[in-house]
């Protein structure tokens, strides 16, 4: 496993969404590889420091331009 298919993976290793044997290669590799070590770390970091904002609620006219933008953006 390389460093590129860790990048790809952050996000489901650590939601615990991989598959076993997919899990290990990627454990093993973390162990090997302090680049992906940190990188791992800051998401985990980062994602803990934003569950711990508050939520506001989004208002109407900006929920609306937003879903617009993102319209705009997918294909159809």
């Amino acid at each position: 496993m390389g460093c590129d298919q860790i990048t790809d993976g952050v996000d489901a290793y650590l939601a615990g969404a991989l598959p076993p044997g997919h899990m290990h290669r990627f454990e093993r590799h973390l162990r090997d590889c302090r680049r992906c070590r940190r990188r791992v770390e800051g998401v985990r970091w980062t994602v803990a420091c934003l569950r711990g904002l508050p939520r506001e609620p989004v208002p109407p006219a900006m929920k609306l331009r937003l879903l617009r933008a993102f319209r705009s953006l997918t294909p159809a």
